[in-house]
């Protein structure tokens, strides 16, 4: 009787050695740098812009900011006291976001200081102002400069030059910060005690830049709270709004499009009449 053998095992051998991860020689020498005090607000911030924009001003609270930074809820007090601080903070930052860009269009160097303060008076007193006055606008149709209005009380080609120029500066400053012109332009209810005459201020000092642009292709001193200033912002802004919520319906050329035919009507309506 034979007995089977079995085939010899083969020789154990012990597992090739794993190299560890190699670490990256930069995060090995360097420690990892802490965000500044300034970087860390401008983070809060974003985040409570960002919730505002999809959520609402309701959806806002210290927790969820801190969560999502993440840091602890103390940072975040330390750096705004409470929630009424934070909204504060980010209501100051995104009207002077806005105020930058509008800033950007001024013909006539505007004092928006001055529209700043002009507006804080008229939303405590009620009283109105005429054209030329603390915005530092045009006082007279000899102080104008630029292009004049042309045959048929439309701008000249120099004109129609300028108005794209604002129309791609506006463009610019909408596509720079889209989710802060989001919130001015469409805010959420809810909002922060102030916001309502924080929007006024900043449309007192866009028709105020905006009858500048206008006097020059009218040729008269057009009135910043008049009718068809007021016309011409609504319908830019409203113009904006559509373009911030779908580039692809309202591209850039369609938006420079409808100004240019704004502004054509705008200076009709302000240009002297023919007596004849």
């Amino acid at each position: 009787m034979s007995i089977e053998r079995r085939p010899a095992a083969p020789p154990r051998t012990s597992p090739a050695p794993v190299d560890p991860p190699r670490a990256d020689a930069d995060s090995a020498s360097t420690p990892r740098r802490r965000m500044s005090a300034a970087d860390r607000r401008a983070q809060l911030l974003d985040i409570a812009r960002d919730i505002v924009a999809a959520e609402g001003f309701a959806a806002v609270t210290i927790e969820r900011v801190a969560r999502s930074a993440p840091v602890a809820r103390a940072l975040v007090y330390q750096q705004f006291v409470d929630l009424s601080g934070l909204m504060t903070a980010l209501l100051e930052r995104e009207s002077e976001i806005a105020l930058a860009g509008i800033s950007t269009i001024d013909p006539l160097g505007v004092d928006d200081d001055a529209a700043r303060s002009s507006t804080d008076d008229r939303v405590g007193t009620g009283t109105e102002h005429g054209a030329g006055d603390d915005f530092g606008g045009p006082t007279s149709a000899g102080d104008l400069g630029g292009p004049m209005a042309g045959t048929g009380n439309t701008p000249t080609s120099a004109g129609r030059d300028d108005v794209d120029r604002v129309g791609r500066a506006i463009l610019a400053y909408l596509h720079a910060s889209p989710t802060s012109w989001q919130i001015m332009l469409s805010p959420p209810d809810g909002g922060p005690p102030g916001l309502r005459e924080r929007l006024d201020m900043g449309r007192a000092y866009a028709r105020a830049i905006g009858a500048g642009h206008l006097s020059r292709y009218a040729g008269v001193t057009v009135d910043p709270d008049g009718p068809t200033q007021r016309l011409l912002l609504a319908a830019i802004e409203e113009i904006a709004r559509l373009h911030l919520a779908d580039r692809h319906d309202y591209p850039d050329e369609l938006v420079l499009s409808y100004l240019r035919s704004l502004v054509d009507w705008a200076t009709a309506m302000e240009s002297p009449r023919d007596p004849t």
